[in-house]
């Protein structure tokens, strides 16, 4: 008897690094409104990460943003920090002002995985 190839990992999994669990608050610049966006990195790796953010208007994959993350939270965020990203993938609908969404940081930008 033969049966379909369980594949369920290999095609859902894409990623080409690994994530670590890492909440820490930070905020998007979306540079085609100049609008600043409350947010969350929810998970993190040196590619990219799970972001989620609440704004009224809601992003879309192919949208270029400034990601800000406050790695030590003081609350201050220094600019020279800023990782350029891209939102490759949203992570379900927008509910209300929240939306979870998947970003990728541009090349040769560093990480601070540590954080």
């Amino acid at each position: 008897m033969t049966g379909t190839p369980d594949t369920t990992d290999a095609c859902t999994e894409r990623r080409q690094h690994a994530r670590l669990e890492c909440k820490k608050p930070c905020k998007l610049l979306h540079p085609a409104s100049m609008r600043y966006m409350a947010a969350r990195t929810l998970d993190l790796s040196s590619g990219g990460a799970l972001v989620e953010l609440s704004h009224h208007r809601p992003l879309q994959t192919g949208d270029r943003v400034d990601v800000l993350v406050d790695w030590d939270q003081r609350g201050v965020v220094a600019r020279d920090t800023t990782l350029e990203a891209t939102v490759v993938r949203l992570d379900g609908p927008a509910e209300g002002i929240r939306q979870r969404v998947g970003v990728s940081f541009h090349a040769g930008q560093a990480v601070p995985l540590a954080a």
